[in-house]
């Protein structure tokens, strides 16, 4: 099941392993004015957004190129 939220703190090493070059600051500031999203599949992180859109689906577009591949290794981990 997909689930879209706003990004928290937990989420933080794996919000890094897409945009390495965020500052901790502005990390935190998504985190409290809610300015960042985490897409997950069955509770498993796969992508991210930082950029709000009119449109939903287009939330996650500048991660969409990596989902594919980080759902990829999350699933090969699970088997």
């Amino acid at each position: 099941m997909l689930e879209i939220r706003y990004v928290q703190p937990e989420d933080k090493g794996f919000w890094y392993r897409l945009d390495k070059h965020l500052s901790e600051q502005e990390f935190n500031h998504k985190i409290s004015q809610k300015r960042g999203y985490v897409l997950l599949e069955n509770h498993i992180p796969i992508g991210c957004s930082a950029t709000i859109f009119s449109g939903i689906i287009r939330l996650f577009v500048p991660c969409c190129s990596l989902i594919g591949s980080i759902r990829e290794k999350v699933m090969a981990k699970n088997l």
